[in-house]
């Protein structure tokens, strides 16, 4: 009787190490996902915002001042897994990408813009997130893993509802590549 209960409290000390360890180990979701970006190594790197969609999260990034960046991860056992993603030179224009699950546009907020929406080929019509960053520009985004964004329409309205600028997102999504830069020992 009293080998089962040793080997009972044994095995339930390792069990709660294990638990234990399993949550002092666990990172922050947003933190492990900003080292990711952060692990590709581009100049100036600012994270403007990190959307999590269940098992899936984007993050949105500027780099070097001018260009623009999308990338999307998948949650596994072990945490974030980055799965694609779009890098390219943007000068602040609209940035339209398709990744693994996602269409994402995305752009500097202009001057003045209080409300901004985008209209869908198909007529729905969605109000559309302005993120004021720490350290980065105003910037809009949009995305769908069901809609098609291509031709989709955006317009941005002052505080007085007067519209003040449209554009037309274009009928193909860039071209720029994201890659994983491996760690140096």
């Amino acid at each position: 009787m009293l080998k089962k209960l040793k080997i009972l409290m044994m095995i339930g000390s390792v069990a709660l190490l294990i638990l234990i360890g399993w949550f002092l180990f666990l990172k922050d979701d947003y933190k492990q996902i900003e080292n990711e970006v952060y692990s590709l190594d581009q100049m100036e790197t600012q994270i403007v915002h990190i959307e999590i969609i269940d098992d899936y999260a984007l993050a949105i990034y500027r780099w070097d001042g001018l260009g623009s960046g999308v990338i999307e991860f998948e949650k596994n056992l072990f945490g974030w897994k980055m799965t694609s993603g779009i890098s390219e030179w943007s000068y602040g224009g609209l940035q339209f990408v398709k990744l693994e699950n996602f269409s994402v546009i995305q752009q500097s907020v202009v001057r003045d813009a209080e409300n901004i929406h985008v209209e869908l080929q198909n007529g729905e019509s969605y109000p559309v997130p302005i993120i004021k960053g720490e350290n980065t520009s105003p910037r809009w985004y949009y995305y769908s893993a069901t809609e098609d964004l291509a031709g989709a329409t955006v317009t941005t309205y002052d505080k007085d509802g007067q519209v003040v600028e449209e554009i037309q997102v274009p009928d193909e999504p860039s071209g720029g590549a994201v890659t994983q830069v491996e760690e140096q020992s």
